[in-house]
């Protein structure tokens, strides 16, 4: 199990920026009264503040506001959102009647997710919620509008992301209840009176009443009897279903009692175990109750989430006996359990790592067949499905609805819990959701960055009732040609496409696991591919750089995340498969792999420009007759550093063990740690001494440090923190993490955690062009991160002076009225002193916070 899902990124802090957007109070005490306080802390509040952000607002106050984010952001919290609540309204169909066919289902939720949405719009568009550009805000705050529904839809996507799903679950079953309420209300009375008394001869009259702009019908309806009833509304349909209530009523109560009575909801289907089940079928049901953590109920519904239509139909007595049915409505159900938890999961990571995502990434898409088959085969279902004779020689047809329906089993018994806790193989599989609606266009995506262009010719084979489909695909790359031929598969001439083009993409983004295993053809088109990506790598457009990351080319996920000795298998088993590189291309890929380190570790920054503009904020307040207050964040970080460790490379021992002498504590070495021999960069260095002299301020006395191996690098540990350390020195770790991203801290009541990933910067002789590409570009970018040069440069003058002009404030207090006055002379020449600095830490800030268009 996943025990409180603690590898999933958080939404860090947006930047103080957010402050300056409006946000309805009403709206924060409604969302109190739901379970979900905004108010808790101020990174929640900050994003709540964005969420409710239309994009015509954000194009209006794009400058104004300092804005870092961009609609395609916005939009993708919008897609959280539209799939959560399109889950609770299923949720609560299926709780409350009985659906008999997936086709009934699915015609039930398409119609009653769009009338629940409009009821959440009138709950929520009164507190005004909504923050729209001038135009879209002519419209009446009371009228319901797209742009309106859309914000709305942000704004539960972002309290889903930020731990109130439960809270969007209450807010959409009140939702459906209220709906189910005015809809029993609203019975389509005439229908029922014309099935009532088809034979009495009913006629209708209507009048129009009122003003053309304010227009009224009545309706007017008699039998032959004479006996009749009229009714009023804003249409004519609302006239006549009044008139005809007022009919049964007076004349026919005996038909309102018999449907008023009338219960809505069938009773629950309540299945059972089948009779002796199959020995593999009872194991796996077992394996799956185990591993999703589900009580002794859940096991009917795992062997319905485990019976294939065509068993049914062989086995139908069994079927009956257990009150059994097929897989299909589960997995129509699972299918937006997946949907929607896959969503959830890469929106969280998309946002905790870009305010300002493409298009390409924003993107959003469903899960395809084979995505769930991936899961299918993750949990080790095969064999256990229950299928026909004629079934059992092809079980594939079935692997993609039963991993759905064994998640909506799943749901319907831990619900909200599969968020924190759930199976490594969902949780991993969850994970490795990406966007991209089929092989073929993955395929397609990877490629065009590098204009590499694809095709596809089909071949036909097979009998009529029994057609294959072969495909070749065609690589064109500026007149560089490569054609591969791939194998037969019983699918569609689509789906032939698509799965051939996938099982490209797998290899290309895993044959460096398994080198020895490659066919010669396999061999070829790694060869011929990756040897053009490398060649057209200068050519990458900025834009795409994000998206070449996330995706892994060229090896780009190991070498950004700093995991040196994956990056160097994959660029050995690389350099094995396409031979030598020319120079040219050799200096194109170093270029190509700093733009991206550079860009991966820019992120927005906005921890780094939230600290700078706080201590700007600060300086400008000194005045050499008012008492200096509390000192900024970022000043009392690098005030007790030594700067010195910026000014050349040092190895990891000096480093410590400066910090360790300055601060009076002692150093303790791990058996076989050569810390002498582990080189820092500056930013590194910089980092593990602000952390340390910034443990030793908060936890005088500090116990001790200790040295230690860790794979791919050293740890440090710090002992003896005081209580609540953890907050006064997160703010520092996120800081650091941005400008020193090969430096991670971890934080606990007793111990401050350093873990410090080392890059070999030696070569041997056998090292291969790509090896020599990465490793250059990784010195490049880590001799100082461009911020952390720039800070280095001027804040410690600034520190240095901040100290001379306190000192003379300091003197100005308790000397005679010449001296005093000479005090305060030196004070404000600090503060001229600090002039430069202050104007270069400003445009440091402008920078990080510039907003770019689109």
């Amino acid at each position: 199990m996943v025990i409180d899902n603690s590898d999933r990124p958080r939404l860090g802090d947006p930047g103080e920026w957010a402050d300056a957007i409006p946000l309805s109070e009403s709206l924060i005490e409604f969302l109190v009264e739901l379970g979900w306080d905004p108010r808790a802390d101020t990174v929640r509040l900050r994003w709540l503040r964005i969420a409710c952000m239309h994009g015509s607002f954000i194009y209006e106050n794009q400058r104004s506001l300092s804005i870092a984010v961009n609609a395609k952001l916005l939009k993708s919290f919008e897609e959280v959102g539209k799939r959560w609540v399109a889950l609770a309204v299923l949720d609560s169909y299926v709780a409350d009647r009985e659906p008999k066919t997936r086709g009934e289902q699915s015609a039930a939720l398409n119609s009653l997710k769009q009338e629940v949405n409009k009821v959440i719009d009138s709950i929520l568009l009164p507190l005004g919620a909504v923050l729209l550009g001038k135009g879209e805000s002519g419209v009446s705050e009371s009228q319901s509008s797209r742009s309106r529904s859309i914000a709305i839809r942000q704004i539960l996507g972002l309290v889903a992301l930020m731990g109130g799903l439960d809270a969007i679950q209450r807010l959409c079953r009140s939702s459906y209840r209220k709906l189910v309420s005015t809809q029993s209300e609203q019975r389509d009375w005439r229908t029922l009176l014309e099935q009532q008394a088809r034979n009495e001869g009913l006629s209708w009259r209507f009048v129009e009443e009122g003003p053309d702009h304010s227009k009224t019908f009545r309706a007017f309806i008699q039998d032959r009897r004479g006996r009749g009833a009229e009714g009023g509304g804003r249409g004519k349909k609302e006239a006549a279903r009044s008139a005809a209530e007022q009919f049964l009523r007076r004349h026919l109560p005996a038909v309102v009692a018999r449907e008023t009575s009338r219960v809505s909801a069938a009773p629950a289907l309540s299945p059972t175990v089948y009779r002796n089940p199959p020995a593999q079928h009872w194991q796996v049901l077992c394996d799956l109750r185990r591993v999703f953590e589900l009580p002794s109920e859940s096991e009917p519904w795992l062997c319905q989430a485990m019976t294939h239509s065509s068993w049914t139909h062989e086995n139908r007595s069994l079927v009956s006996d257990a009150q059994q049915r097929d897989n299909g409505l589960l997995a129509h159900y699972g299918s937006f359990v997946m949907d929607a938890l896959c969503t959830h999961e890469y929106v969280l990571r998309l946002a905790a790592t870009n305010l300002r995502p493409n298009e390409d990434e924003a993107r959003m898409g469903t899960p395809d067949r084979y995505f769930c088959e991936k899961l299918f085969g993750k949990l080790a279902i095969g064999g256990a499905v229950l299928l026909s004779r004629g079934q059992v020689t092809n079980p594939d047809i079935s692997k993609a609805d039963v991993a759905q329906a064994v998640l909506a089993v799943a749901w319907r018994y831990r619900h909200v819990g599969l968020i924190e806790r759930r199976p490594k193989e969902l949780h991993d599989q969850l994970g490795s959701f990406a966007p991209i609606h089929d092989g073929y266009t993955k395929l397609v995506s990877m490629s065009a960055p590098y204009n590499i262009e694809i095709d596809a010719v089909i071949y036909e084979s097979g009998l009529e009732h029994d057609r294959y489909h072969a495909v070749d695909l065609l690589f064109d790359s500026r007149g560089h040609k490569f054609t591969l031929e791939c194998d037969y598969y019983p699918a569609s001439k689509t789906g032939a496409k698509t799965r051939s083009a996938a099982a490209v993409a797998s290899l290309l983004h895993a044959y460096h696991k398994y080198p020895g295993e490659l066919s010669d053809d396999e061999k070829k088109l790694i060869a011929y591919y990756v040897g053009r990506q490398i060649a057209n790598s200068s050519e990458v457009a900025e834009r795409n750089l994000q998206r070449c990351i996330l995706q892994g080319h060229l090896g780009l996920t190991m070498l950004v995340a700093d995991q040196v000795k994956a990056f160097q298998q994959w660029a050995k088993a690389t350099s094995h498969l396409i031979g030598t590189i020319t120079e040219a291309d050799q200096r194109s890929l170093q270029r190509f792999y700093e733009r991206c380190i550079l860009r991966s570790r820019d992120g927005s920054l906005s921890v780094t420009a939230s600290h700078v503009a706080s201590f700007v904020a600060w300086l400008e307040t000194l005045d050499p007759e008012v008492e200096v207050r509390d000192p900024a964040p970022l000043l009392s970080f690098v005030q007790f550093s030594d700067h010195s460790v910026l000014d050349k490379p040092l190895d990891l021992f000096a480093v410590v063990a400066t910090s360790a002498d300055k601060n009076l504590m002692s150093l303790n070495i791990e058996d076989g740690f050569d810390a002498d021999t582990i080189l820092l960069g500056p930013s590194q260095a910089a980092a593990i001494t602000m952390l340390v002299d910034t443990t030793a301020k908060w936890s005088r006395p500090a116990t001790a440090i200790d040295l230690g191996n860790a794979e791919d690098g050293a740890l440090v540990l710090v002992h003896g923190l005081q209580e609540g350390f953890e907050t006064s020195a997160g703010p520092l770790a996120e800081f650091l993490a941005e400008l020193a991203p090969s430096v991670t801290c971890y934080l606990d009541r007793g111990d401050l955690l350093i873990k410090i990933a080392v890059q070999e910067t030696r070569m041997s002789t056998d090292t291969s062009p790509i090896e020599q590409a990465a490793l250059a570009a990784l010195r490049s970018v880590s001799e100082a991160h461009p911020v952390m040069v720039d800070l280095h440069r001027h804040v410690p003058p600034l520190v240095q002076q901040v100290r001379r002009f306190e000192e003379a404030q300091a003197a100005s207090k308790t000397t005679n009225r010449t001296d005093r006055y000479r005090s305060m002379a030196e004070a404000s020449e600090a503060l001229d002193a600090m002039s430069p600095h202050l104007g270069a830490l400003k445009r440091i800030v402008n920078t990080l916070s510039r907003s770019e268009p689109g």
